[in-house]
């Protein structure tokens, strides 16, 4: 089983690492970028350890997203727990958090024994914004269909695999059924018919593609394509009596 190495590990020692040699030591290379599902992002420096052995990136490794210090772990033999014998290779890692927006872009830049790193990755934020769409007077019924603006990166998500609810006043969850976005990004959602009135919001989990506009990973950069980051969508509105 892969450790969780920045947040989980517990009394980690490091053994037996290789002296700071920058991002060539690990030869080949890729970046392997995953949703933490609490609004972070892991990225791992995957290597054919067998190859090049178990390597560590040394106490420079640094990193930054949009100029911001985060969380790194150069990688390396490590033992878990305070008597354990048993040690494993763990690759280098960055940690970091999502911007808001989904639209929003992020730039890792890296450093390591004077090398240097950089991705930019698109459409990698948590937030997907949305207004309603209401001509002036409009009240909103049980049973009526609901049009929401949707804001810039609608276009990233992959629509038939999300799915959606709306929870009334009444704290009840009713599925929604929803037609995908207009190219102009207007979304049609149909409300159920016996939502109670008052204040309700519609709420949507939604996968999403990321673009990777530069990788400076010999091997690439990328995400599991069965495990894309997700945004959310949340819209409040008013059901009339």
């Amino acid at each position: 089983m892969r450790p969780a190495l920045l947040s989980a590990l517990i009394a980690v020692a490091l053994v037996g690492c290789s002296p700071p040699g920058g991002f060539s030591q690990l030869g080949n290379f890729n970046l392997h970028f995953e949703d933490t599902t609490t609004g972070g992002i892991d990225v791992r420096f995957f290597y054919d350890t067998q190859a090049q052995g178990c390597r560590s990136l040394g106490d420079d490794f640094s990193a930054t997203v949009n100029g911001g210090d985060v969380r790194v772990f150069a990688g390396g033999n490590v033992s878990f727990g305070s008597f354990s014998f048993h040690t494993e290779c763990a690759v280098p890692e960055v940690t970091f958090t999502r911007p808001g927006l989904l639209a929003q872009s992020v730039v890792l830049a890296a450093s390591s024994g004077g090398e240097e790193l950089e991705a930019e990755i698109g459409g990698l934020g948590r937030i997907l914004p949305g207004t309603l769409v209401l001509a002036q007077g409009q009240a909103i019924h049980a049973g009526d269909q609901i049009q929401v603006a949707l804001g810039s990166g609608f276009e990233r998500v992959r629509w038939s695999q999300s799915g959606g609810s709306i929870v009334d006043s009444s704290s009840n969850f009713q599925v929604i059924t929803f037609t995908p976005p207009s190219a102009d990004g207007i979304l049609n959602v149909q409300s159920p018919p016996n939502l109670a009135s008052g204040h309700s919001h519609l709420r949507m989990d939604l996968p999403a593609d990321p673009s990777f506009t530069r990788c400076g990973a010999p091997m690439g950069c990328g995400f599991d394509p069965g495990i894309p980051p997700r945004a959310t969508l949340d819209v409040p509105f008013d059901v009339a009596p």
